[in-house]
C-alpha cells in the first residue's frame, strides 16, 4: 500500500502555514470507498491511531488531529463513534 505517500500528503509539519482549503475534500488517495474493501485498512488505522494517541498523550505536548468532512447524513457521527471506541476505552460504552 502507498501508506507512506498518504501520510506524507496528510502530515502537517508547519502548522502555522496550514490551511484546510488547500486540501481536496474528495481525495481518496486511490482507495476504494466501499466499506467491505476498506474494513481491514480501517481496523489497522484505528489500532495505529490508538498507539499514536497513547504516545502523544504520554508526552503531554502534542495531539492527533482528525479532520472529517462530509455532507449531511454522510455518516460522520457513526465514524467518530467507531474510530474513537478503538482509541478511548470509555467510548466503547457509548457505541
Amino acid at each position: 500500500m502507498k501508506l507512506a505517500k498518504i501520510v506524507k500528503q496528510c502530515r502537517i509539519d508547519k502548522p502555522e502555514r496550514f490551511k484546510l482549503a488547500d486540501f481536496d475534500p474528495a481525495e481518496t488517495f486511490g482507495l476504494s470507498t466501499y466499506i467491505q474493501d476498506v474494513r481491514p485498512i480501517l481496523a489497522d488505522g484505528v489500532a495505529r491511531l490508538a498507539e499514536i494517541q497513547e504516545r502523544l498523550y504520554a508526552h503531554a505536548r502534542w495531539g492527533a488531529l482528525i479532520v472529517l468532512q462530509g455532507i449531511d447524513a454522510a455518516g460522520k457521527d457513526s465514524l467518530i463513534k467507531h474510530v474513537m471506541a478503538g482509541i478511548l476505552p470509555w467510548m466503547r460504552r457509548l457505541t
